[in-house]
């Protein structure tokens, strides 16, 4: 009886084996794009918070008429904002903004602080 065995463990085994593979990478590649996108997600929150950092300060300083420069340069953590402020209009002054990041990220944004107002009234944000 010992000898006359058909095959049927092996091949129930082998079945198992490639079914928890199977399920095995797939919550590997799950738990990876997660990873990446959750990281993703957590540089974009970063350079967002240094644009909105950056046209808070400028528009503290712009609502006191003492302020002298026009650029200037902010430097963070993990990336630099320039700015550059010019006159648009008899009531408002034009921001330009370029966040420049790690790993080649740069964000272009347009900001319009109104004089009148003492506050920014619109924002373009361009990504490359």
């Amino acid at each position: 009886m010992i000898r006359r065995e058909c095959g049927f463990i092996y091949p129930i085994t082998f079945c198992v084996f490639l079914l928890f593979m199977i399920f095995f990478v797939a919550m590997t590649d799950f738990y990876l794009n997660k990873k990446k996108i959750l990281e993703e997600t957590k540089v974009q929150y970063r350079n967002d918070y240094y644009l909105m950092n950056t046209v808070k300060d400028i528009e503290g300083k712009l609502a006191n008429p003492e302020i002298e420069s026009k650029a200037g340069k902010y430097m963070y953590n993990h990336g630099t904002v320039q700015y550059t402020i010019q006159k648009y209009s008899q009531t408002e002054e034009k921001v330009d903004y370029m966040l420049t990041a790690a790993p080649n990220y740069q964000i272009n944004a347009i900001s319009y602080f109104n004089i009148e107002q003492h506050k920014m009234t619109r924002w373009i944000e361009k990504t490359k």
